[in-house]
């Protein structure tokens, strides 16, 4: 009788061990799944969100550079034709007034 359950009591521990050892596997192997997965999802989100912010600071980027060239396109149209205006208004000036200063010098001679 001892014998049979000590046996008995063997076996069930045994069974009762390799079971827990089964199950405490098992759900270590999920949790380690899942966290992989998670892992890999939170990796690929922040890839693509670093991806997504690179496009969106070269296409920013671009745009600004465009923009700043026109910008300077139109600042160096407009100092041309002002320094091109003050040219043509610094000649007329002076043109009119030798043109003057003849006049005067001829009348005054006359």
């Amino acid at each position: 009788g001892v014998v049979a359950g000590v046996g008995a009591g063997v076996v069930a521990g045994v069974v009762a061990g390799v079971g827990a050892g089964v199950v405490a596997s098992v759900v270590a192997g999920v949790v380690a799944g899942v966290v992989a997965v998670v892992v890999a999802v939170v990796a690929a989100g922040v890839g693509a969100g670093v991806v997504a912010g690179v496009v969106a600071g070269v296409g920013a980027g671009v745009v600004a550079s465009v923009v700043a060239g026109v910008v300077a396109g139109v600042v160096a149209v407009v100092v041309a034709v002002v320094a091109a205006g003050v040219g043509a208004g610094v000649v007329a000036g002076v043109v009119a007034g030798v043109v003057a200063g003849v006049v005067a010098g001829v009348v005054a001679g006359v």
